[in-house]
């Protein structure tokens, strides 16, 4: 499928988890998809002095579907374009941080997700005493995307996943019993 190609500034440790996640350095999301229909309001037109400023290494690549009734024909040429004059081309200085937003909610609940299932596996298999610490726990995750951290990382990701814990603790309900 080709389509509309958008570059976003997401950052380091995001690009490199997106590009393990996706096997590609290209994030193809579907048409209707969560991320499409919240990119879509934060496109404008490139403007003709446009100058991309933004570092190779944090940006990625978002293709966006495009409709079928999209093609245009140029008879000059003899060639086929895909354009769509609704949609623009360039993302605002909002987008790059909603799009930001959208993939670090996402790579929070993956984290979240892969500490519950290792932590509660080690758990199981080790007993209580001998329970796997978080910050190695933390140090699991990172490698199993390839992502290089530090200290700072470490520490920040382990307070995050200290508060996921207090809040659920917070929210759980009890049954009552009568």
């Amino acid at each position: 499928m080709e389509g509309l190609t958008v570059k976003a500034h997401v950052g380091k440790k995001l690009k490199k988890w997106l590009e393990d996640s996706y096997q590609d350095s290209v994030v193809r999301p579907k048409k209707g998809s969560v991320l499409v229909t919240m990119i879509i309001p934060f496109l404008e037109l490139r403007p003709k002095d446009y100058v991309e400023d933004l570092p190779d290494d944090e940006t990625i690549e978002i293709e966006l579907p495009l409709k079928r009734n999209e093609k245009v024909y140029c008879q000059s040429t003899g060639k086929v374009y895909y354009c769509n004059t609704i949609w623009r081309n360039t993302l605002s200085k909002a987008g790059h941080k909603k799009v930001k937003w959208f993939f670090e909610t996402t790579f929070r609940k993956a984290f979240h997700t892969f500490m519950d299932g290792h932590i509660e596996g080690q758990h199981e298999k080790m007993g209580e005493k001998e329970r796997l610490e978080v910050k190695a726990a933390v140090c699991a995750f990172l490698n199993q995307y390839h992502i290089e951290y530090d200290e700072r990382m470490i520490s920040s990701m382990t307070r995050d996943w200290w508060r996921h814990v207090d809040e659920n603790e917070k929210n759980r309900v009890s049954p009552m019993v009568y």
